[in-house]
C-alpha cells in the first residue's frame, strides 16, 4: 500500500466518529428473555478500562467473519472484566445439507458482559424451492414451555454470492397460557428485522459485507406476586466490512448503534426500581499487514459512546482506544506463535471524579498471546494483560476455536 494511503488511515483513526461498547452477537436469532433484565444492575460497573477489556478479550473481525462464514464451527472466550466476573462469548454452529432443497441449521450463542446478557439455542430448517427464494422456520425450545420461541424467515438471493434475509420471531408467545407462576405479558414481544451478506473472493481472502436492522417490540410484564412491572424495548442496526486491499493487506469494519428502553416499578404504587434508556454507538477499524519477514501486525481503533439516562441521572461515556499487535513468526506449519499487543483507553465522561476531579482517564495496556494450534482447523490463544500504568496485573484471556 502506498505510503499517503497508510497516513490517510491513520487520521481516519484519529478523527472517526465515536461507536459503542460490546457488539451483539447474531442478533436475527436473539430474542427478548429474562436474562434482560439483568443488564441495568451490572451497567454501573463500567469503568474507564471496560472498553479495553472488551476490545482484548474478543475475536478479530477476521474472525468473525470467518465464524459467519463456516459451516461448522465451535468458539468460546472467557476475559477476566472484574474479581466477580467474565466476560463470555460462546458459540456453537452447525449447517447440514439434507436434501438438494432442505438444509438444518443449528446456532448456540451465549455472550454475557456488563451491556448483553442472552442466551439462545436455535434449530432451523430452510427450505429453498427456487435458487433465490429461500424460506425457514426456526425455533428456541425449553424444559419450561414458556420459554418457547417460534420464527419464520424468507430470503431472496439477488446473486447466489448475496443473500437478504427477512426474519419473524414469536417471542415466549405462550407463556400466558402454560405458566406455572402468576407472571404474565400484558405487552407480548416480537422481533423482526433484516439481515443483508454478501461475500466475494478477492486476492485468495474473503471480501464481505453486512448490514442489518432489529427491532425488538415493546414489552409489559408483570411479576403480581413480587408487586414487579418490568418494560422493555429495543433496536439495533449493524454494519460489518472486511475487504482485502492487496494479497497481504486487509481493512475491517464494524458498526452498531443501538437504542434500549428498561424500566423496572413497583407494580402496585408505578415506582420506579430502575431504569436504563441507553443509547449505544460503537465502531472498531482494523487493518492487517501480513507483508513483513518477522511478524504479522494488526492496528486500528475500537470507539465508543454510551448515553445512559439512569435511576440516579444522566451518564455519557466516549472511550477512544487505539492500538497495536505483533505476532511474531506465525508461520502457517507452526505450532504455535506469540503475539505482543498495546492499546491506549482515553475515557471522557461529562461528570469530573469526585476523587480526582478529572473528567478523562488515560489507561494503558500491555498484552501478551500465546496462540497454540493443534490442527489446521483448531487452536488456543491465552492472554495475559498488565496496566501498564502502575505495572499491576490486569487481567487474563482465554480463545478456543475449532472447525470441524
Amino acid at each position: 500500500m502506498k505510503i499517503y494511503m497508510l497516513y490517510l488511515y491513520i487520521l481516519i483513526l484519529l478523527i472517526t466518529v465515536p461507536g459503542f461498547a460490546s457488539f451483539d452477537r447474531q442478533y436475527e436469532y436473539r430474542s427478548f428473555s429474562e436474562k434482560e433484565m439483568e443488564v441495568p444492575d451490572y451497567f454501573d460497573k463500567i469503568d474507564s478500562e471496560y472498553t479495553s477489556d472488551i476490545l482484548t478479550y474478543s475475536i478479530t473481525p477476521t474472525e468473525e467473519v470467518l465464524f459467519q462464514e463456516t459451516d461448522k464451527q465451535f468458539l468460546i472466550s472467557l476475559g477476566s472484566l472484574s474479581r466477580r466476573e467474565f466476560m463470555k462469548d460462546a458459540r456453537l454452529k452447525v449447517k447440514q445439507k439434507l436434501t438438494d432443497k432442505i438444509d438444518f441449521k443449528y446456532n448456540y450463542l451465549e455472550q454475557k458482559d456488563f451491556e448483553n446478557s442472552q442466551a439462545h439455542s436455535v434449530a432451523e430448517f430452510v427450505i429453498k424451492p427456487l435458487q433465490k427464494i429461500h424460506f425457514s422456520a426456526f425455533a428456541e425450545l425449553d424444559f419450561s414451555k414458556v420459554n418457547d420461541n417460534v420464527g419464520f424467515s424468507f430470503s431472496y438471493l439477488p446473486q447466489l454470492n448475496h443473500e437478504v434475509k427477512f426474519f419473524y420471531n414469536m417471542v415466549q408467545f405462550d407463556r400466558n397460557k402454560r405458566n406455572s407462576q402468576d407472571d404474565r405479558f400484558n405487552k407480548k414481544p416480537y422481533t423482526f428485522g433484516f439481515v443483508g451478506r454478501y461475500t466475494k473472493e478477492k486476492f485468495g481472502k474473503i471480501k464481505y459485507f453486512e448490514y442489518g436492522f432489529l427491532n425488538e417490540t415493546s414489552v409489559e410484564w408483570i411479576f403480581p406476586t413480587q408487586d414487579i412491572n418490568y418494560e422493555y424495548q429495543r433496536w439495533m442496526g449493524t454494519l460489518r466490512y472486511l475487504n482485502p486491499i492487496s494479497e497481504s493487506e486487509t481493512l475491517a469494519l464494524f458498526y452498531q448503534l443501538d437504542h434500549r428502553n428498561d424500566l423496572k416499578e413497583v407494580l402496585s404504587t408505578d415506582t420506579p426500581i430502575s431504569t436504563l434508556d441507553l443509547k449505544r454507538n460503537q465502531l472498531q477499524l482494523n487493518y492487517n499487514n501480513i507483508n513483513f519477514e518477522q511478524f504479522e501486525l494488526d492496528s486500528g481503533s475500537y470507539i465508543v459512546y454510551r448515553d445512559a439516562n439512569l435511576l440516579t441521572g444522566i451518564a455519557r461515556y466516549l472511550d477512544v482506544v487505539p492500538y497495536a499487535t505483533f505476532h511474531f513468526n506465525k508461520d502457517k506449519d507452526s505450532a504455535g506463535f506469540w503475539s505482543l499487543g498495546y492499546d491506549i483507553d482515553i475515557h471522557h465522561t461529562d461528570k469530573k471524579d469526585p476523587v480526582s476531579k478529572k473528567d478523562t482517564e488515560i489507561n494503558h495496556r500491555g498484552n501478551v498471546f500465546w496462540t497454540a494450534r493443534f490442527n489446521s482447523q483448531a487452536y488456543l490463544k491465552l492472554a495475559g494483560t498488565l496496566d501498564v500504568d502502575d505495572l499491576s496485573w490486569e487481567g487474563g484471556n482465554g480463545k478456543f476455536v475449532m472447525e470441524f
